[in-house]
């Protein structure tokens, strides 16, 4: 059984009824995304109580159909969404009443990534499809019809739903789900049926109703979690053509894993779509440093091998020649082949650009990656009709785990020169739909991210953005010529102890009696190609930020690599300030993990993974435990002085190395 409502306190869920080392490139692989059905996301109040934030979110998110849920029907034939939302009255809308903001916001959510709205009815509550049946009974479902006016109403004053959900879990009446779907075509809706069991009825009413209104019945939402989970869209559910698309739940899937469930689905029999249960769970919420929302999005699209734009951009051209592609930035604009070259090499690798003339760009999609353990992924990319500030980049290993990385791009014709970012090739034009050429400067950008060098790489997911493109990569394990950072000065606390040592119950990292071990930490740590100098045991050997500045070996550096965690909870968005030679500074925000509770927030890779950690009385708590690596980057052109700590005792900084 799927969904319960609450309508005092939301809702629940009924139970179990329920590329390449350095120097060598990697190839052009891109194509063009192929065409799917929808990808959809079921909510409910979130959706129509007029939160503007949710609104923006889910027009962003990269899903292309929003299911707006619950409609409940009583006996007279009201419509009401979850008890506090009255839609209708006497065949009459009264929406206004309750939320007049209603139908701007659908309208606002489809000029987004969302092509398709759609009402459902119903859930496992009994009432709805009972009261329905007894309705088309009474009445039919001719004009003089409640149901004829309620939906008629629906559809004059919230002209952009498309599509009604069947939601019918307990009262399976063919009769009269026939003549109501039949119902709704003649009126302009589609119709998903949104079946959990009992698959040979819900084949036939499909059946029945396309046969009497050919083509209203357009998709079909198949529940394979609670009381559908092991529910196969491959088997024992087959609608003709009309295709199927499985749902996942939040509850039970990770992005990652509700990629991996539609990826083999995919494969096996060509799902052209799929969906999230449920939007309510997770609006306004973060995963991994991404918006949770458009992560599942991402995930979902990437799985079906898709995205809501094209990947596959023709961002590159011969000198001369027109074209009606839009080019790279959308616009009729577009890279010089001659000015690029076939490759380029910017900080160390070699990078091959695609063809020129055809789909040479990646944009809005997910890459294949070059399977391998690397330290770092390089990008060449840029962003397009202005610059595009904190772009979310996940890069996913092969053990289901991700590194998520926020990156702003200058526009290529405007250069913000943001942190991380490195101008990889300066053009003296760039060309035009027509043949000709722009004759200003343009830029192509690299950017070099940190990765978890223990760990398998397998994609990339770029951001949702059609503003941001890339044209090439490249992995590597470069030789660092890295300069450690004395601390002796600046350590304030002993966080780490030799195993068996006895130490104060207000002591050690995080002030209540636990330290990290010396015996797993060691003297020194060597992670992703820096080597990183950690104090002596048993004495003053951690830093425990309190805003204090920490003066820094002269010298310019490309970046400046740390060592850190948070006790006591993690600590979101704190702020570290570099202070160059010449008195300017570059501030960065990083949210760091507790010390026993990784949140992988962006910018953020698990430096060591730790069996257990040191307790006051000698003895040893055996949980799992972590040490972060964070990268900050630099302007290199300048020289170093100082880095300034938060005003924050819950941060504890064990090492820093600067990197040129």
């Amino acid at each position: 059984m799927k969904r319960t409502r609450i309508h005092s306190s939301g809702w629940r869920r009924k139970a179990a009824l329920l590329c390449f080392v350095s120097g060598l490139a990697c190839v052009w692989t891109g194509a063009m995304a192929q065409t799917t059905g929808y990808t959809g996301i079921f909510g409910g109040g979130p959706l129509y109580k007029h939160i503007a934030s949710n609104i923006t979110e889910i027009e962003n998110s990269g899903f292309t159909e929003v299911v707006v849920w619950s409609v409940e029907v009583n006996s007279a034939g009201d419509l009401n969404f979850n008890g506090e939302f009255p839609l209708t009255s006497g065949g009459t809308y009264v929406g206004n009443n309750t939320w007049p903001s209603f139908a701007a916001d659908l309208v606002t959510m489809k000029q987004g990534t969302p092509k398709r709205i759609t009402f459902s009815i119903g859930s496992s509550n009994v009432g709805d499809w009972q009261d329905i049946r007894a309705l088309v009974q009474a009445q039919g479902t001719g004009p003089s019809s409640v149901l004829y006016k309620d939906f008629q109403a629906l559809k004059a004053a919230l002209p952009s739903v498309d599509a009604i959900d069947f939601d019918d879990e307990n009262s399976y009446d063919a009769a009269s789900t026939v003549a109501f779907a039949v119902m709704l075509g003649s009126l302009g809706y589609h119709v998903e049926v949104d079946p959990y069991t009992n698959a040979s009825y819900w084949t036939s009413v499909v059946s029945q109703i396309n046969s009497q209104s050919p083509g209203t019945v357009d998709g079909v939402h198949l529940q394979t979690y609670a009381g559908g989970s092991g529910n196969n869209p491959c088997s024992g559910w087959n609608f003709g053509s009309v295709p199927v698309y499985p749902g996942v739940w939040d509850s039970d899937d990770t992005p990652p894993q509700a990629q991996s469930a539609m990826s083999g689905w995919h494969a096996q029999c060509g799902i052209s779509g799929g969906f999230l249960w449920l939007y309510d769970d997770i609006a306004g919420k973060t995963y991994n440093g991404q918006d949770e929302t458009a992560a599942y999005a991402s995930a979902i699209n990437a799985g079906l091998g898709s995205s809501t734009t094209a990947s596959g951009v023709y961002g590159i051209y011969s000198d001369g020649t027109s074209f009606t592609t839009g080019g790279l930035d959308g616009n009729g604009y577009a890279y010089s082949a001659k000015l690029l070259g076939s490759s380029q090499s910017w900080n160390g690798d070699t990078f091959n650009f695609g063809a020129p003339n055809t789909a040479n760009a990646w944009s809005s999609s997910t890459i294949p990656l070059t399977q391998g353990q690397y330290s770092e992924l390089s990008v060449l990319a840029s962003g397009l009709n202005g610059s595009q500030a904190a772009q979310t980049f996940m890069v996913n290993y092969a053990d289901g785990s991700s590194t998520v990385i926020s990156q702003s791009l200058s526009d290529w014709f405007n250069p913000q020169n943001y942190p991380g970012e490195s101008k990889a090739v300066t053009m003296a034009y760039r060309d035009t739909s027509s043949g000709g050429t722009d004759n200003r400067t343009f830029y192509l950008y690299g950017y070099a991210f940190p990765i978890d060098s223990s760990k398998t790489v397998k994609d990339l997911v770029l951001p949702n953005n059609r503003n941001v493109a890339v044209l090439a990569y490249a992995l590597s394990n470069p030789t660092l010529d890295a300069v450690p950072v004395s601390l002796a000065a600046s350590f304030n606390k002993i966080g780490i102890y030799d195993d068996g040592a006895s130490f104060a119950s207000t002591g050690g990292v995080d002030g209540v009696g636990d330290a990290y071990s010396a015996q797993l930490l060691g003297s020194s740590l060597e992670y992703n190609g820096v080597l990183y100098d950690l104090g002596h045991a048993n004495a003053a050997n951690d830093v425990s930020a309190s805003g204090q500045a920490i003066g820094l070996p002269s010298g310019q550096f490309s970046s400046l690599q740390m060592l850190a965690a948070a006790v006591n909870g993690s600590q979101a968005a704190q702020t570290f300030t570099v202070t160059y030679a010449d008195g300017t500074q570059s501030t960065f925000t990083q949210s760091i993990s507790d010390w026993f509770s990784s949140q992988s927030y962006a910018g953020e890779l698990q430096a060591l993974r730790l069996p257990y950690r040191d307790t006051y009385t000698g003895g040893r708590d055996s949980r799992t435990f972590y040490l972060y690596s964070y990268t900050f980057h630099l302007n290199s052109a300048k020289a170093v002085k100082s880095i300034q700590l938060p005003n924050n005792a819950n941060v504890q900084v064990l090492a820093m190395t600067l990197v040129p």
